[in-house]
This record gives C-alpha cells, structure tokens and sequence, in this order.
C-alpha cells in the first residue's frame, strides 16, 4: 500500500524507503519533510516494500541466505516488490520521477532496469548503492544499463559511513551523465534546507517537466505578427524592435530598408533591422513599403510654369519676325 502527498496534478514523484523502514516513516523523515516543504505543488507517493514484517521493517530485496557473503543469481528474486510498484504506477501513475534512499536508492536501478523505457523521466539516488550480492538483479541492471531515464541525479553524505562514497559512485555509473552532488556536511540521510547542496536537490527537481508539460519550441517558418495583429513581421524567432516613439515595430526583416540620417534616401540592409535616429519624428509603418517621394510628371509632360514660359518665347519671336518685314 502506498500513502499520497498532496493532491496536486503537478511533479508526481514515487518515493522508495530505506531498509528496515517503510512508507510511513520515509514520509516523516527529516530530509523528506524538507524536501517536500521545498517542492509544495508536487505530490509525493510512498510505497510499502513487499518483504519483511512490521516489527523489523521492510525491504526491496530480502537477504541472500548465508548472509552479506553469499550472492543469488535468481532474477526474480525482488519478485514481489516489482509486483507492487507494477501495481502503484498502473493505478496512480504517470509518474515523472522515481526517488530511493539508501536499499531504496539500490531498488530505484533495479525498478528502472524492470520498468518499461521513460516509465519515469527521472531518477533521483539518495545515499544508494548497486546490489552486489543479487548478482541476477545486477545482471537486470547492467544489461539495461544506462538506465532508461532522461535525467537522474545522485547524492552521496561525505560522513556516510554506512553506505561509502564510493558505492554510490558506483550507483551513479548505471546513468547516463548523471548530476552528482556531495555534502560534506550529511552522512547517511538526505540533505537537509540548512545543507548547502540543498538547492541542488531542489533546482534539479524544479527543471524536471511535469506531466503533460512539453517545452514551447521557438518557430522557425510561422511569421510572428506585429502588435495589431494584422502585419506579419519577417524575423520569426525574435521579437520587434520597437521605434524610439515606443509605438510603430520595426521588422528584422532582411529586405528592409535603412533610412539615412535626413530621412530620405534608402540604403540596402540585408542582415540588420532598421533604425532610427532619435531626432527624427518619422515611424516606419511597414517592412515591406519604401519611403514615399515625390512622384515625376509622366513622361512628355510639362508643369504650368514651363508652359508659360514657351508662350512668351514664341510671341517675341512673332514680334520681331513682324519688325523685320516693316
């Protein structure tokens, strides 16, 4: 049976207890209430290992008969604590992440190694450890390995003198690139908010994606409209450059024009947006649309001024021609 904390649809994370423990007292562990005061919208599922009883506690894998120098090479036997997780995720899953503290961190590799790839996204190991003496659940683990997750991070106390440094070191092999982070100030037990590495912890929660959260990719071929909605702007993955009255976009488009100092005559830009001096009181309306000049007369075409002066010319000429017949 497993407990649930919080009822929020937001970080879901299945949490495996140590050995000799159980779901209850993981959820009541120091580093455990302060990890989840740390991560208040995320809910938080505790599990039961299958073996072992009330009074001494419960395990993911039961001891190796003949004691910790004596190995098994049974594959299955964790067989009941994966029927139980099986049943957790079926019922309470999707999960995002999967979360052990010390034989719960061990089960953590040998679940991930079980479960179907990106049953989880990711794995965090607490003080964890590869389960040597289970050789044919190592085997699980190795020929799995890396793990099936898309990020994982693993933590280890410098004063653990329970489960060396170098065990979970060895834990940390069975990902790919895992986040390692090492509190000189913990032994056997999670960080606590007072612990430097805490915000580690807590940073590499917060960047993993709920469930249902995709990131928002920047576009590549979808024109970005301008703030009226109607004027596509050419430059689709940054925003426009606004004009310095604060109110016309400019566009990163690569066929604008650059206005020159007075206002007046183009200059080609192919790379660079357009701007404006501060001085000048002209916006730019459109990326697409040159600046206006004064249209010529059509071609064969005079104004009344030329007009006039031709009459005159003619008239005077017609004068002295007359003059002259006289």
């Amino acid at each position: 049976m497993a407990t649930t904390v919080s009822d929020v649809d937001a970080l879901k994370v299945l949490c495996l207890h140590g050995g000799g423990s159980n779901a209850a007292g993981f959820q009541n562990d120091v580093g455990m209430t302060h990890l989840m005061a740390a991560l208040p919208d995320s809910e938080f599922v505790f599990a039961n290992a299958a073996y072992g009883s009330g009074i001494d506690g419960l395990v993911w894998m039961r001891d190796v008969p003949g004691g910790k120098s004596s190995t098994t090479t049974d594959p299955d036997w964790d067989l009941e604590s994966r029927e139980v997780l099986d049943g957790i995720v079926e019922a309470q899953g999707p999960f995002d992440a999967i979360l052990g503290y010390s034989q719960g961190g061990a089960y953590v590799l040998a679940y991930v190694a079980w479960a179907p790839v990106d049953t989880f996204k990711a794995a965090l190991v607490f003080c964890g450890y590869v389960p040597s003496t289970h050789e044919g659940i190592v085997d699980r683990i190795d020929s799995n390995a890396p793990l099936g997750v898309s990020t994982s991070l693993v933590f280890m106390g410098e004063q653990d003198y329970i489960i060396s440094n170098d065990m979970t070191r060895e834990a940390a092999t069975k990902f790919e690139s895992p986040t390692i982070v090492s509190s000189a100030a913990t032994g056997h037990h999670l960080p606590y908010s007072s612990d430097p590495t805490f915000s580690d912890v807590i940073a590499f929660m917060n960047a993993i994606p709920a469930d249902g959260e995709t990131p928002t990719a920047a576009p590549t071929t979808s024109p970005t409209l301008s703030p009226n909605g109607e004027t596509p702007i050419a430059a689709a993955t940054t925003s426009p450059t606004l004009s310095p009255n604060g109110e016309t976009p400019i566009a990163a488009a690569t066929t604008s024009p650059t206005l020159s100092p007075n206002g007046e005559t183009p200059t080609a830009a192919p790379t660079t947006s357009p701007t404006l001096s501060p001085s000048e009181k002209t916006s730019i309306a459109d990326a697409t649309t040159s600046p206006t000049t004064t249209p010529s007369p059509p071609p064969g075409t005079q104004d009344d001024s030329s007009v006039t002066a031709m009459t005159v010319h003619v008239l005077w000429t017609v004068v002295c021609m007359f003059g002259l017949v006289l």
